[in-house]
Formats: C-alpha cells, sequence, structure tokens
C-alpha cells in the first residue's frame, strides 16, 4: 500500500494495487490545493501495469471543477492505456 499525498495538500490518496486491480481511495478534499495530487495519481496510475482502475470516492468531502477536470483528463489517460 502507498499513500500519496503532496504537503500542501488536503487530499489524500492511498493506492493498493492488486492485480489486475489499480485501487485509488481518495479521502479529504479536492480542491485547488489537490491538483499536484490528482497530477501525481495520473502519473502513477499510468506507470503501474495493473489493468483495471478502480476509484473509491466515499471520504472525499469536497470536488472543485478544476480538480474534477484533473481527474478526468488522468481516468482518459487511463482510456487511452487500455485500462
Amino acid at each position: 500500500m502507498e499513500i500519496v499525498r503532496l504537503c500542501d495538500s488536503r487530499l489524500s490518496v492511498r493506492i493498493r494495487v492488486a492485480p489486475p486491480f489499480f485501487i485509488s481511495e481518495f479521502a479529504g478534499a479536492a480542491d485547488e490545493t489537490g491538483q499536484a495530487t490528482l497530477r501525481e495519481w495520473t502519473e502513477r496510475m499510468a506507470e503501474e501495469p495493473a489493468p483495471v482502475v478502480v476509484l473509491e470516492l466515499s471520504a472525499l468531502n469536497e470536488l472543485s471543477g478544476a480538480a474534477a477536470a484533473t481527474l478526468s483528463r488522468g481516468l482518459r489517460e487511463a482510456q487511452r492505456l487500455d485500462k
């Protein structure tokens, strides 16, 4: 298990890889402080060979429009990589 949280971010992402699943548990607030965390998550997800991406969003308290766009770009990247 790996936790991704950048120092100024109110968003954390706990990552578990259990092939074929890349499980991401989002917690906190995905506001303007979470942009870097979401970009880091996208890079980590793209590098992982696990073909199935699972998002757990039940502990996510806030999702700003900008953060939603960043998350959407990450999911489009996963789709492009056939995940």
